[in-house]
């Protein structure tokens, strides 16, 4: 497996994890929400292998750049925006 594959499904699973607690607001979270994070993941994964062929450290990077950005924008953002009420019209 290469090295930049574990952060990437790390980010899609920590992606699926935000949706199934947090929730789409008032309607159930569908099948189809949960398919496009898995096939979106999936092919970031397959993509950043490839690209391990031409510098690794930057495709491992990059894997580790995307679960950074993930972290921050599904709980600590999501969370000041809800406490502040910005955003809310």
């Amino acid at each position: 497996m290469a090295h930049s594959t574990g952060p990437i499904l790390a980010a899609g699973g920590i992606t699926i994890l935000d949706k199934l607690v947090k929730g789409t607001g008032s309607t159930p979270l569908s099948v189809n929400e949960f398919l496009k994070v898995g096939v979106a993941t999936g092919i970031a994964a397959i993509g950043l292998a490839a690209f391990e062929h031409i510098s690794e450290p930057l495709a491992v990077g990059v894997a580790w750049i995307v679960v950074i950005t993930v972290v921050l924008t599904s709980s600590v953002v999501t969370d000041l925006v809800n406490i502040t009420g910005e955003g809310k019209k």
